[in-house]
């Protein structure tokens, strides 16, 4: 939840924050609130958003009690889970606040010397349990068990920083009488002062912490390590601390003297003449053309031995491979069984991947359409006539094309059916067909 600003507040009212959501204690529908000393629950709209600074070295901080004396409230933190009191700050009366209120939030802000600074924005959820407390009859809400912790992300650790100044006459002992004489302030290690202007009577000196300034660098009186001696190349010295640098058939040491460099030149020749060179090349050059016309055939063979498998299988054995083609045709239930049928056509995916272009032609011979549908699986379904096409049946599906047809003359059927799909960019065909038998 953002940080405080009015334009980012809400009511919070289903939201645990600024308090940690395992807090016992807090409730979230408001008249579930309870003040008093025994089981006091607070609500989550207590608070809307909160910000805490913590100027003690603990992490945790918890609301401990709010009290009511007649005139003020009084509220008490806890700095860990054994409760006892760490600060406590005082609120004052409902009405007071609600005057406040701006647009109906009010802002409650809390420093307590050496112990927290707390800034909170609340609305009228705050001043309602406020009045609840006043309006108890012990005039306190105390909150044990887990009581009321804020959130982690609510509070933060106050960066260490000056808030009182004093001058010791002795290590332990602050001087609270005046000083004879003039006291001067001198800048020791690392440290800048400067006289500010004030528009007061009093006089400012601001204190900076800046490297090297007032008495400089505190000292080091640890020794400086020595840097290791380099040498060129990582070579050893022999015991007069000289290297010598020898050339040999291949390379050829130059040094010059001007520069206080050496040149290292490469000085090998080939140990076979050119011709032989050139015939090593044009030998290694055939052979690799002939490897090369070698792979474009065995590429070639492999491609065709592929095909002629799968154009064997989808003429012979299709079921056996990508898919399966089913169809049964019924006689209509008497009277007038063998004037109207039903036609079933079932496609089963048996391959790994999905049929596409799925296309059905079927012929009821001089049977007549009254309507049909489809279903894939327990998915897609429609409407179909006999040639349906545009299908796609993912793999383990099957498509089931249910077909109502009728004559006016001859008996039905017979029926055939041609079924077309893509697998894998290559196309198959199925066929079946059969006479209409007696109903189920």
């Amino acid at each position: 939840m953002p940080r405080l600003g009015q334009e980012y507040l809400t009511s919070n009212r289903f939201s645990a924050y600024p308090f940690d959501s395992n807090s016992s204690g807090l409730v979230y529908d408001p008249a579930a609130a309870v003040a008093g000393l025994v089981g006091a629950k607070l609500p989550a709209d207590f608070l809307l958003d909160a910000y805490v600074e913590m100027l003690t070295d603990y992490d945790d901080l918890y609301l401990r009690t709010i009290s009511w004396n007649g005139a003020v409230f009084t509220v008490t933190f806890a700095t860990d889970d054994a409760l006892a009191v760490a600060a406590t700050t005082t609120l004052p009366d409902t009405a007071t606040i609600r005057a406040d209120m701006n647009d109906g939030y009010y802002v409650w802000e809390v420093h307590i010397a050496n112990k927290l600074i707390l800034r909170a924005s609340c609305d009228e959820g705050f001043t309602t349990y406020l009045d609840a407390v006043a309006a108890h009859g012990d005039a306190a809400a105390a909150f044990t068990d887990d009581t009321i912790l804020f959130a982690d992300s609510a509070v933060v650790t106050a960066v260490p920083s000056v808030e009182t100044f004093g001058i010791y006459s002795d290590i332990s002992t602050p001087i609270q009488t005046g000083i004879d004489g003039d006291v001067q302030f001198i800048p020791g290690y690392n440290v800048a002062m400067t006289i500010v202007d004030s528009e007061d009577d009093t006089t400012d000196v601001q204190i900076d912490a800046t490297p090297g300034s007032g008495l400089g660098e505190v000292p080091c009186d640890e020794q400086e390590e020595e840097e290791p001696v380099e040498t060129p190349m990582g070579l050893t010295p022999d015991v007069l601390g000289a290297i010598r640098i020898e050339g040999d058939e291949c390379y050829e040491i130059v040094p010059n003297r001007g520069l206080n460099t050496i040149t290292i030149h490469g000085v090998c020749y080939a140990c076979c003449a050119c011709e032989d060179y050139v015939a090593v090349g044009e030998a290694l050059g055939g052979l690799m053309s002939r490897t090369h016309t070698v792979r474009t055939r065995l590429d070639q063979i492999n491609s065709d031995h592929d095909d002629a498998i799968d154009d064997y299988e989808t003429r012979h054995f299709p079921e056996l491979r990508r898919g399966y083609l089913s169809v049964q045709a019924f006689r209509g239930i008497a009277p007038g069984a063998d004037k109207h049928g039903t036609v079933s056509v079932k496609i089963t995916n048996k391959g790994e991947t999905e049929m596409v272009d799925v296309a059905l032609a079927v012929d009821i011979g001089t049977s007549q359409l009254m309507g049909g549908s489809y279903r894939i699986g327990d998915g897609a379904s429609g409407t179909c006539t006999l040639n349906l096409s545009g299908i796609t049946i993912p793999e383990g599906e099957s498509m089931t094309a249910t077909y109502r047809v009728f004559t006016t003359g001859t008996a039905l059927g017979p029926v055939s059916v041609e079924c077309t799909f893509t697998i894998d960019a290559r196309p198959y065909t199925l066929n079946d067909s059969t006479e209409f038998g007696e109903p189920n």
